[in-house]
């Protein structure tokens, strides 16, 4: 039988079809083909996806981390005593009838007013009173006094002399007198008042003696301002002048030291880092913004908050540099001598110096609303460099 011609050569055109597309029966041939000829075409990108060039950051997936602002932590010191270190108290024996009720009312006055304007921006103070204080306040107040009420609302409460005779019975005060736990008293200060007339070497051991004094109470962290003179020259040179545990220059514009450390108690170099020791130095702003108008003023004002915010945006700048993972703070130190006309307790607050306290922690507020800042106070300062 003869097969008709049109079949075999429509037989022979289907074979020669199929042998040159060996894939086109199948699905994943025609996938393969479809995804070849799709990564072959590399025509211009539009402009919003163009690649991103070198050393640029690329977007982040919602389960990435974005990088850390470096944060400075702010704190604030008050020495809490007027002109005599043992008022509210008329006579330097302190005994119980020489306590002025007036006198002792009108200090709270000015704490309560400090403290106000603190409240208000969420800073927590740390309060080292001197030896008048810390008995008349209690004598006066009996046990709700000031010192109670600043701890249970969040504030610190430290210790401050002049005289190392005063230490302890400034300690005696605040925990046999005044019932605080002696674990809550926090901080001390006053050991470059104790150097007297020491020289050299004999300086830097007396500071070491005063500070593991302290230490050994169960106080483990010392504030100061301890950076040098202008010229790099120290008090305690030549054994400490301008490096202090891991501390850069900064403190020229800063105005302290933006690092906290460890002293060096063994061999009585408080500028030397201990990796060791339990104490721990943080450093807060001198008394120089005090003097801008040229002389110590008896009352603050804008003029001096406005010298002091010199210090504080300078301490901004120089974390926004790194910190080299060091934990970075910046603080700053007044008596209640400076928020009152009278610094002998015969007046209210000045709301004077309240306003311009007011206006300035209005701008770090502003570092704080951006992530840079953080209010803080020295123990828990100490905490987070040494945990």
């Amino acid at each position: 039988m003869r097969i008709p011609i049109g079949i075999v050569l429509g037989s022979i055109l289907l074979l020669f079809v199929a042998s040159s597309n060996p894939g086109c029966g199948s699905n994943g041939g025609i996938a393969e083909l479809d995804a070849g000829s799709l990564s072959d075409a590399k025509g211009p990108l539009p402009d919003f996806k163009k690649p991103i060039p070198d050393g640029k950051i690329p977007p982040f997936g919602k389960d990435a981390q974005l990088p850390q602002k470096e944060t400075l932590k702010v704190f604030y010191v008050i020495h809490t005593h007027l002109s005599d270190d043992r008022l509210p108290y008329d006579s330097k024996l302190m005994k119980d009838g020489d306590l002025n009720g007036t006198k002792a009312d009108n200090m709270v006055a000015i704490i309560n007013g400090i403290k106000g304007i603190a409240d208000k921006h969420g800073l927590k103070i740390a309060w080292q009173p001197t030896i008048g204080p810390a008995k008349g306040f209690c004598q006066h107040q009996g046990s709700n006094h000031i010192f109670k009420q600043l701890l249970a609302e969040g504030h610190e409460v430290g210790i401050h002399a002049h005289k190392v005779d005063d230490l302890d019975p400034t300690y005696g005060y605040l925990t046999d007198n005044c019932g605080i736990d002696p674990k809550k008293i926090s901080s001390a200060s006053g050991c470059q008042a104790f150097l007297g007339s020491a020289t050299g070497a004999e300086r830097t051991t007396a500071f070491t003696e005063q500070a593991q004094k302290f230490d050994s109470w169960g106080i483990r962290v010392g504030t100061s301002n301890l950076v040098p003179d202008s010229d790099g020259s120290h008090e305690m040179a030549p054994v400490c002048t301008d490096q202090w545990g891991d501390n850069s220059d900064s403190w020229k514009t800063t105005d302290n030291f933006l690092y906290p450390w460890k002293p060096d108690f063994t061999n009585s170099i408080p500028c030397d880092h201990d990796s060791s020791g339990t104490f721990v130095m943080v450093d807060h702003s001198g008394p120089n913004w005090t003097l801008a108008s040229g002389s110590k003023a008896k009352e603050l004002s804008s003029l001096e908050f406005d010298a002091l915010q010199v210090h504080f945006d300078a301490a901004i700048e120089a974390v926004a540099k790194g910190t080299n993972g060091n934990v970075a703070a910046w603080g700053f130190v007044t008596h209640i001598t400076e928020y009152t006309a009278s610094n002998t307790g015969q007046g209210p607050p000045s709301q004077t110096a309240l306003d311009a306290f007011d206006a300035f922690l209005s701008h770090v507020d502003t570092k704080r609303d951006q992530g840079l800042v953080v209010y803080s106070t020295p123990s828990a300062i100490a905490q987070s460099a040494y945990p």
